[in-house]
């Protein structure tokens, strides 16, 4: 069966998740939902994406809400988590109910967190031990698709009341969020935080990178620069960087 898998990233773990499903499952497209025409249109469809504020990023809402899932078979997400899954997967069902869509299967996927102005990220050992770990469930996950098994949405922590208040109050604030980056004096104008940016929200402007207030806070403009140059306030200065090893920045630059 055809499948086509959109996702959405930033740090590179949903681009992994959605290629090595793709390898797993066969016969399958996979498509950047932030830079893409392209319709769910196959018999079989899924969405990667991760977590932010307990809930859906704003361009997979938005991505969910103009376009249609009546004509697929088989509808499945799965989620990249760091810290908490929060309410994310039943944000998603919901928003394909408003369509009567069924959604077939859900699945979460634990990943190294990388939310900069909250935590550190992991070291490298860590975060591939976490990565190994998923390329086995990604393997049991893609089983179940084949079979065409259907699951719910499993356990939610924090309650779906809780992480829908969190949401409801943060997701207002993130696309202005982007007015607390700022480069400092390493920055070399590479231009990789123009081309890396999911959603296209930054330029260069003399020389140093601006942004644009259309914001998702995927922080791929600070985990791949590679002057590390890119901070968010003051609480990014001594933080690692992460981005996921068995993807390229380049994959980025070939939306």
């Amino acid at each position: 069966m055809k499948t086509q898998i959109f996702y959405f990233s930033g740090t590179g773990n949903s681009l992994f998740i959605a290629r090595q499903l793709a390898f797993n499952l066969g016969e399958s497209e996979v498509i950047n939902l932030a830079d893409s025409r392209q319709v769910p249109s196959a018999p079989r469809v899924g969405v990667v994406f991760p977590v932010y504020f307990l809930g859906l990023p704003l361009v997979v809402v938005d991505f969910l809400r103009r376009n249609r899932f009546d004509q697929c078979s088989y509808v499945f997400s799965a989620v990249d988590y760091g810290g908490m899954a929060g309410a994310a997967l039943p944000q998603f069902q919901r928003i394909l109910s408003e369509q009567n869509v069924r959604v077939n299967a859900s699945f979460l996927l634990k990943m190294p967190d990388n939310y900069a102005p909250v935590f550190d990220a992991p070291s490298e050992h860590d975060a591939e031990a976490l990565i190994d770990r998923a390329v086995q469930k990604i393997q049991d996950i893609s089983r179940f698709i084949q079979a065409g098994k259907s699951c719910g949405a499993g356990f939610v922590f924090p309650p779906v009341w809780v992480s829908r208040l969190v949401y409801a109050r943060m997701s207002k604030k993130i696309p202005a969020a982007d007015r607390a980056f700022w480069a400092d004096d390493k920055c070399n104008a590479c231009g990789v935080c123009v081309k890396i940016c999911p959603v296209k929200n930054v330029v260069l402007q003399d020389g140093k990178p601006a942004w644009n207030h259309q914001c998702q806070q995927c922080f791929a403009c600070f985990h791949w620069c590679p002057q590390t140059a890119v901070q968010y306030k003051k609480k990014t200065l001594n933080r690692r960087r992460y981005h996921n090893t068995r993807v390229k920045v380049q994959d980025f630059f070939r939306r």
